[in-house]
C-alpha cells in the first residue's frame, strides 16, 4: 500500500506543478517532436485537450452558435454546464465562425477532418483514469477490456493517442511500476507483434531491438503472435482476447 501511495504522489505532483504554473496551455519541450495533441488544463473546465483539423458534424451537436471568437465558444461551453463534454470552433471570418458544443467525449463522436476547425474535449470525456509518467507521456487505462486490434482502434479514436508502445527505460519503469500496483494478474496489451523469428514490430513500424532484456519471445513457429505487459517483462506468445488498455499520448512533444 505504500508503494502505491508514493507512485500515486509522484503524479499528483506533477499535476499541481502544471495548474499551478499559471499556464493555460502546456508547451511542448524543445525538440523536433510534434506533439501528438495540446493538452490545457482550465479553472473552470479542468483539464482538456486541442485538436486542430477536427470536428464533429451540425446534426451530432446539441447546441450551435454563430459569431464567436475561439474563447467565446468555450465560454458557450462553460455555460452550457456539464453536458458539455466537447467543443468544436470552425473559423470562417468576422462574425461568421461556429461553435458546436457536443455532449459525448471522442471515443463515441464521429470526428472527421476540417482544416479551419478545431474540437476540444475534456479529459472527463474520455472513459478512463488519465496518469502522467515519468516518461512525460499522458497514459490513460480504458474502463473496457478489448481485443488487440478493436483496443488499438479505441486508443485510435481519441484524437492524439495510441495503444502503449514502449521506446525507452522511462516508459518501462513506469509499466512496471503501474502494472505492480494490481499485481501479476493485471496485465494489458502492447502495440508489439512478432513478425518473424527473433523479430518483433511496434505498431509505430519500428522493429523491437532496444529492450532484449525487457522483452521476453518464444521463438517456436506454433505460438502466437502477441505480446502483454506482464509483470516485470513483455510477455510473448498471448492469446488474442480481452485484455486491459493502456493508451498513450504525447502533449510535450517528447521522443516516444
Amino acid at each position: 500500500m505504500e508503494g502505491k501511495q508514493k507512485f500515486q504522489q509522484k503524479f499528483i505532483l506533477l499535476r499541481v506543478v502544471v495548474v499551478m504554473s499559471g499556464a493555460f496551455l502546456l508547451s511542448p519541450v524543445a525538440g523536433n517532436v510534434q506533439p501528438s495533441v495540446s493538452y490545457f488544463v482550465h479553472t473552470i473546465a479542468g483539464p482538456a485537450f486541442m485538436a486542430a483539423n477536427l470536428t464533429f458534424p451540425q446534426e451530432s451537436a446539441t447546441h450551435i452558435r454563430f459569431g464567436f471568437n475561439q474563447c467565446g465558444c468555450r465560454t458557450t461551453c462553460f455555460a452550457v454546464g456539464p453536458s458539455c463534454q466537447a467543443w468544436s470552433f470552425i473559423e470562417a471570418g468576422v462574425n461568421a465562425s461556429e461553435c458546436r458544443i457536443i455532449d459525448k467525449g471522442p471515443e463515441t463522436t464521429n470526428l472527421t477532418k476540417m482544416t479551419n476547425a478545431t474540437y476540444y474535449f475534456k479529459e472527463s470525456s474520455v472513459g478512463g483514469k488519465y496518469t502522467w509518467a515519468q516518461d512525460n507521456l499522458l497514459y490513460v487505462e480504458l474502463e473496457n477490456q478489448y481485443y488487440l486490434a478493436p483496443g488499438r482502434a479505441q486508443c485510435a479514436k481519441i484524437p492524439g493517442h495510441r495503444m502503449l508502445i514502449s521506446h525507452s527505460n522511462d516508459t518501462y519503469n513506469f509499466l512496471i511500476q503501474y502494472n505492480s500496483l494490481y499485481g501479476r494478474a493485471h496485465n494489458f496489451w502492447v502495440d508489439l507483434v512478432k513478425i518473424a523469428d527473433r523479430l518483433a514490430q511496434w505498431g509505430d513500424g519500428t522493429n523491437e531491438t532496444h529492450q532484449p532484456y525487457h522483452v521476453h519471445m518464444d521463438n517456436t513457429a506454433t505460438v502466437e503472435p502477441y505480446f502483454v505487459a506482464w509483470n516485470h517483462e513483455y510477455l510473448h506468445d498471448v492469446v488474442d482476447n480481452s485484455r486491459s488498455v493502456l493508451c498513450q499520448a504525447n502533449p510535450l512533444g517528447v521522443n516516444w
